[in-house]
């Protein structure tokens, strides 16, 4: 199995773009500039990020900093979270000299008072952001200690009066920020840094302020020469923040606004593309190669593959036969063939769902080899072409996946209407039959029916038995959504921070029906989801619904309790505390009964949210 982390090995065929990136923010001038990478979820990105980083760190005289968004999303401004993690790793610099220590001082003395005052703003104190008056003044941290042992005695407007009388000027934002730029260029050349980049990922799973408020640091403190920013972001998420910063506007005026918005800000736009079929081909199989060379063999394979990438072979494929070909034959064992069949077999049909996002072709196979561990632990040997089929089946159509359970359930694994379904598929029936008719109504079910390997005469017991997580309580192959469960479902769902809160929001106006739905619906999406990466956000959303609407409590308990405690997050029991006096004595056991389940766990840091 492969994690799904971001990585350095090019599978995926962008190292062009890596070399184009560096080229842009290597090029004196452009700089300052701002280049912006963009692609769907999933798609590579972060991946990209990282071979950047990578040839970037060996260059002399560059430093290259990462800062991830959304690990900064609790804090109460972005703006001073991006400069003052920018500071630091500056201040980690061996051989600094006296001037440069002194002048991140006084920087850093004012992204405290930035972030003092972006504090004040949010918490309605009427601050505009400002400056202290005379350059390098007491630290804001001293402030906010002077103000919390104060708070219990004073109301907002003791506070505002008091961050006044420290030195606080909301008139001096222009003048500070002009300063900053000065002295942070001061830095850098007293630094002996030559080339500054900073890399900036995971935004799009911020809330809107957070977004913004990091876009609007890099544009009024931080680009200054000998600076380049990389932005990774799906441009979807930027525009949506955009679009909530300046929701006064009518949709034609805030679609125009987030245009202009982009582009003065982002002057390098590059967008990375989803696999095409044959790139996706090659991906998996070298997914399954790498498990079966050591890492020098792996890299002399993949620099063979750059070899035939380049040119005009734009849709080289490296299929089976390339593999054997350059592959060591000792190497080329006959578990490799069999799952390299799977991409000969049924490439096509995956692409139509997986549509070429990396990530999610990785989740697919890991599912898949999952499942074949899963089977032989229990002494069952399944054949990974088949499962693959009948996986490609059970994530395009569910409900014809209920249906051919139940058929070869009734048949002992061995169903007939398989038998006469790929029948009728060979044969291209231009009449309708009624009993299969929606099967052979669909361009791509005909397909699959067709595709090797052929289902018949195969006892498919055993696959439905492994697979009977996806045909339990918790399908929702035969649940219909409405158009607003839907959107619900949507946002609760989404890679967005800000959207899953909206999407729980949502979730309170619906009725209790509505309300049941969605949850069978997430309660599927957890089965299929890798709760070992960013899908174990997914839980911790479905863990606070009931603090949204207490009637779906015990569906949601249910769910939790079906999940691996090594995948829980220790965010979740807090989240259940919340609700739990307002259940039922029954519910309430269970709860009690699902912490003890979570004490009984290897996951430490659960262990320890429960001590807490």
């Amino acid at each position: 199995m492969w994690s799904d982390n971001e990585t350095t090995l090019d599978l995926l065929n962008i190292n062009h773009y890596v070399s184009t990136v560096i080229e842009v923010v290597s090029d004196k001038t452009l700089l300052p500039v701002t280049v912006g990478v963009f692609g769907d979820w999933g798609n590579g990105k972060s991946s990209l990020l990282k071979m950047v980083k990578a040839k970037l760190d060996t260059e002399e005289g560059t430093l290259c900093l990462f800062f991830n968004g959304w690990l900064f999303e609790d804090y109460d401004d972005a703006k001073a979270a991006l400069m003052g993690t920018i500071l630091d790793e500056i201040e980690k610099k061996p051989r600094l000299t006296k001037k440069a220590k002194d002048i991140i001082y006084t920087l850093k003395t004012k992204v405290d008072w930035l972030g003092l005052m972006g504090v004040a703003g949010k918490y309605g104190l009427g601050l505009t952001l400002g400056g202290p008056a005379g350059g390098v003044g007491v630290l804001a941290s001293d402030i906010f200690s002077k103000i919390k042992e104060k708070a219990p005695d004073l109301d907002l407007e003791d506070i505002k009066k008091f961050i006044k009388e420290e030195g606080a000027d909301s008139s001096k934002v222009r003048k500070t920020v002009v300063e900053f730029r000065k002295e942070f260029e001061e830095l850098l050349k007293e630094s002996k840094i030559k080339k500054l980049v900073i890399i900036i990922d995971d935004l799009d799973r911020c809330l809107p302020d957070t977004i913004i408020n990091t876009l609007e640091a890099v544009k009024l403190f931080l680009s200054c020469n000998d600076t380049a920013f990389i932005i990774s972001v799906d441009e979807r998420i930027i525009k949506y923040a955009i679009n909530d910063r300046y929701n006064k506007f009518d949709s034609k005026q805030r679609d125009d606004i987030s245009r202009d918005y982009i582009e003065k800000l982002i002057q390098i736009p590059l967008r990375i593309p989803l696999m095409n079929k044959s790139e996706m081909k090659t991906y998996i199989n070298l997914l399954f190669v790498s498990k079966h060379l050591n890492q020098t063999q792996f890299n002399k394979l993949l620099k063979k593959v750059d070899d035939e990438r380049k040119g005009d072979q734009f849709n080289v494929s490296c299929d089976v036969n390339w593999l054997k070909q350059n592959t060591p034959t000792e190497n080329f064992s006959e578990e490799l063939n069999e799952e390299l069949m799977i991409t000969q077999q049924i490439n096509d049909l995956l692409y139509d769902f997986l549509k070429g996002n990396p990530r999610q072709v990785k989740r697919f196979i890991n599912a898949l080899l999952l499942r074949i561990k899963i089977a032989g632990l229990r002494g069952v040997s399944l054949k990974k072409p088949l499962l693959a089929k009948l996986m490609a089946l059970e994530y395009k159509y569910p409900e014809e996946f209920r249906t051919l359970a139940n058929w070869q359930g009734s048949h002992a694994g061995l169903p007939k209407q398989i038998e006469d379904l790929e029948k009728l598929a060979k044969e291209d029936p231009k009449e309708e039959n009624d009993n299969y008719k929606k099967w052979l109504q669909s361009d791509w079910l005909v397909r699959w029916l067709k595709s090797d390997p052929c289902l018949k005469e195969q006892n498919l017991e055993p696959y439905f038995y492994i697979s009977r997580d996806s045909l339990s309580y918790f399908s929702s192959s035969n649940v219909e959504l409405s158009d607003t469960e839907k959107e619900v479902f949507k946002k609760l769902t989404s890679t967005s921070q800000s959207h899953r809160t909206s999407g729980a929001s949502d979730f309170k106006e619906l009725d209790t029906d509505g309300a049941a739905r969605v949850v069978k619906i997430l309660a599927e999406k957890i089965t299929k989801a890798d709760l070992s990466n960013d899908e174990g956000e997914l839980v911790k959303t479905i863990a606070s619904l009931p603090n949204h609407k207490i009637e779906v409590a015990g569906n949601i308990l249910d769910v939790i309790s079906s999940i691996d405690p090594d995948y829980i997050d220790p965010g979740i029991p807090p989240e259940i505390s919340r609700f739990r006096s307002s259940l039922s004595p029954e519910l309430q056991q269970k709860v009690d009964d699902l912490f003890e389940k979570f004490k009984q766990s290897n996951n430490e840091r659960l262990k320890l949210s429960l001590e807490s």
